[in-house]
C-alpha cells in the first residue's frame, strides 16, 4: 500500500511518536488543546484589540496534537494509493 521504504519508515516514525504517549501525557495534551482553543475563542469574542487575539492564537498551532496531524495529513498526501480524508479540526 505505502510505495516506497522511506514512506514506511515516516509512517512508522510518526505511530511510534504517537503510540508511546502515555495516556496520561496524551490527556495533557489534548487539555492543552482544549484551553488554547478555548482562549483564542474567548479573545475573538471580547473586546480585546486584534494584536492581542493574534498573541493568543500562536500556541495553538504549535500544539503538539496539531504537528501530529500535520505529519499525518503530509503523509497522506504524498500517498496516492491511500485514499483518506481527515475531517477539519474544529
Amino acid at each position: 500500500m505505502i510505495e516506497t521504504e522511506e514512506k514506511r519508515n515516516e509512517f512508522r516514525g510518526l505511530y511510534e511518536s504517537v503510540h508511546s504517549l502515555s495516556t496520561t501525557n496524551a490527556l495533557g495534551l489534548f487539555s492543552e488543546e482544549i484551553k488554547a482553543q478555548e482562549a483564542l475563542e474567548h479573545s475573538e469574542h471580547s473586546e480585546v484589540s486584534h494584536h492581542t487575539a493574534g498573541l493568543q492564537e500562536q500556541p495553538s498551532h504549535g500544539s503538539q496534537l496539531r504537528i501530529y496531524r500535520g505529519q499525518l495529513e503530509s503523509l497522506i498526501s504524498d500517498s496516492p494509493t491511500i485514499d483518506i480524508h481527515l475531517p477539519e479540526p474544529k
